[in-house]
């Protein structure tokens, strides 16, 4: 009969023996805690167990056992009686060993058990430092063959696991972005290098850790090449016979502009004509030269730089005829301007050379080309004459001093050379006549 009253009294909520049945344990807190090895944790392990409508199960008995007996660790109670909904708990005191422990918790006389994680710690982390990846090498956009490690460590030295550590880095990317110290107080990432040839660095940083950040660099070479660049040393011009003023110049770099060194670049010079060296090697930054001298005949020479598998770029250059000969005449290569001021110089300066009958233009040096205008002979001041340099007279302080509409006469002395004349163009007044 009391029973029944009770049965009465409390509702569906009492638990008779035989009545309401265990059907799940769960980690109801306390589990991924941090703490120093051998002491609590700062907070109660605590599970829940709930029948198979997920109502709390009163008065169950949870046994809290450590997983493995190496690690030490204590259970304060280590049996606990679940409370009216169906919660049990209990302090975990870590054992002496850093790293991670666990404990399992059981309900007794049923098949249902739940395990809770911690990770021991030494003394309070005191040192970051660095432990391998540095000074790696890998081409520009690519990972490194090796992660990045850093080591925190307590006063003593010992490791100590559950340290969070943030990468960042120059160029590029370091994932992921925070990591955890394990328990050998380890931290790791990934390095992918940015797209720069050259030296970059990453970054291990932990709060105020003495030696954070830790500086990791790494040099990003070039990748494959791709393509062969003409730089500097086309279409010059020199007697036949005759080594070019500039050098032959070219880069050979991959898809992203980069240079890449130690690749040999052959010179194939026409025939006639020669390169010094025939083969060179591009150098750090992806440049390769050569010197050269061209053929005994005038006329348009060719040279092709190549590297095998990647291109060629063909170089041109103008052997100049050594001498007037026939058909060779005058032209304006620089005409005056549509109008020019009384009495100013002509800029840019009237340029005259001398061609061939294909207009090639021909290496005469030390002839004499004189100027004068039509109408009026007498119009020009100052340097109205000039001797060639490799075919090419420049008059570059050259006035009219009247007003009117003119045209340049240019004529050479002892040379059969056909005169030339220029375009007109008009001297306006702006100031009193000189004359």
């Amino acid at each position: 009969m009391a029973v029944l009253a009770a049965v009465g009294c409390s509702g569906e909520n009492l638990v008779l023996p035989g009545g309401t049945s265990a059907a799940r344990i769960a980690v109801e807190s306390g589990d991924s805690q941090r703490g120093p090895a051998g002491a609590p944790l700062p907070d109660s392990i605590v599970v829940r167990v709930t029948d198979a409508q997920g109502r709390g199960v009163p008065s169950m008995p949870i046994v809290f056992g450590l997983s493995t007996a190496l690690s030490g660790g204590d259970l304060v109670p280590d049996t606990s009686i679940t409370n009216a909904e169906g919660f049990a708990g209990a302090r975990w005191v870590l054992g002496a060993a850093v790293g991670p422990q666990s404990v399992d918790a059981s309900v007794v006389g049923h098949p249902l058990s739940v395990r809770f994680n911690a990770m021991a710690g030494g003394l309070s982390p005191s040192a970051i430092t660095r432990e391998s990846g540095d000074a790696q090498s890998a081409a520009v956009g690519t990972a490194l063959a090796q992660p990045l490690v850093v080591r925190v460590t307590d006063e003593s030295g010992d490791p100590v696991a559950g340290v969070t550590v943030r990468w960042d880095a120059s160029s590029g990317s370091v994932s992921p972005a925070e990591t955890t110290t394990d328990s050998e107080g380890r931290a790791a990432a990934v390095r992918v290098l940015g797209m720069s040839v050259g030296e970059q660095s990453a970054r291990a940083s932990s709060g105020e850790l003495a030696g954070s950040p830790v500086i990791f660099t790494h040099t990003a070479v070039a990748g494959t090449a791709v393509s062969l660049v003409l730089i500097s040393g086309n279409d010059q011009s020199a007697a036949p016979g005759a080594e070019l003023a500039e050098p032959l110049r070219v880069r050979l770099v991959d898809e992203d502009g980069n240079g890449i060194a130690g690749r040999a670049v052959s010179w194939v010079a026409a025939t006639g004509s020669s390169a010094a060296p025939e083969s060179s090697d591009t150098d750090g930054d992806g440049y390769a030269t050569t010197r050269w001298t061209l053929g005994p005949s005038s006329g348009r020479q060719t040279l092709s730089a190549v590297v095998s598998g990647v291109g060629i770029v063909e170089f041109t250059a103008t052997a100049l005829a050594d001498g007037p000969g026939l058909g060779d005449h005058l032209v304006f290569v620089i005409q005056p301007p549509e109008s020019v001021e009384k009495g100013q110089r002509i800029d840019p300066p009237v340029t005259v050379a001398i061609v061939d009958k294909d207009g090639i233009p021909v290496a005469n040096s030390g002839i004499e080309i004189t100027l004068s205008t039509t109408p009026g002979r007498d119009r020009l001041r100052r340097n109205d004459s000039e001797l060639t340099v490799n075919g090419i007279a420049v008059f570059d302080d050259l006035e009219v001093k009247k007003e009117g509409t003119y045209r340049l006469v240019a004529e050479a002395r002892g040379a059969e050379l056909g005169a030339a004349e220029s375009r007109t163009f008009e001297v306006r007044g702006n100031r009193e006549d000189d004359d």
